[in-house]
């Protein structure tokens, strides 16, 4: 049996910005609600980072422990999703931390 996706978000403050994409960049809301069907279809699309590769003002930010990994989502222009994952019994939550720019995509990194 395949297993249910469900995507959400880790607040309601990420869960606004997107919402607000809707009017004011059109292009990235249906770039990252594609990105999100890919999620629902097969949550591990992206690619798979420690956390431990992350500072911990962003673990911290997004409320992470140790135990999590990190997923990258490749979207177009040097864009990046990233999401986590947590299972619950038969469903897997697809949980969205955030979405950004190479620049700031590469200042979440301990080495960079």
């Amino acid at each position: 049996m395949k297993e249910e996706v469900t995507v959400g978000f880790i607040d309601n403050k990420i869960r606004n910005s997107f919402e607000k994409l809707k009017k004011m960049d059109k292009k990235l809301y249906k770039l990252l609600d594609r990105a999100f069907d890919d999620i629902k279809k097969d949550y591990t699309i992206g690619e798979k980072r420690p956390i431990k590769s992350i500072k911990k003002e962003f673990i911290k930010k997004w409320g992470l422990d140790e135990t999590r990994n990190i997923w990258v989502y490749d979207l177009p222009s040097a864009w990046r999703l990233l999401y986590t994952i947590r299972k619950e019994e038969v469903i897997v939550l697809a949980i969205i931390l955030d979405w950004m720019n190479h620049d700031a995509y590469m200042k979440i990194y301990k080495d960079r």
